[in-house]
């Protein structure tokens, strides 16, 4: 895990994995495609970072709420 980052998991696939998502079922939701996906993991950017992360909270708050 880099010490420099906001967003602290151990990579975006893992995060994936977490949340039971593929890497086409995240993209679909972030409205990107696969190919986007791919590069966007392999480049490693802070912003794709948030956006993941943005991800995990929406869907775990729409989990959370379900199930109130």
């Amino acid at each position: 895990m880099k010490k420099n980052r906001l967003v602290y998991y151990e990579s975006i696939p893992d995060e994936l994995a977490r949340l039971g998502l593929t890497q086409t079922q995240a993209a679909k939701l972030l409205g990107i495609t696969k190919s986007t996906m791919s590069h966007n993991i392999k480049a490693d950017n802070n912003s794709f970072h948030w956006q993941i992360y943005g991800l995990a909270h929406y869907l775990e708050s729409q989990h959370h709420a379900h199930v109130k």
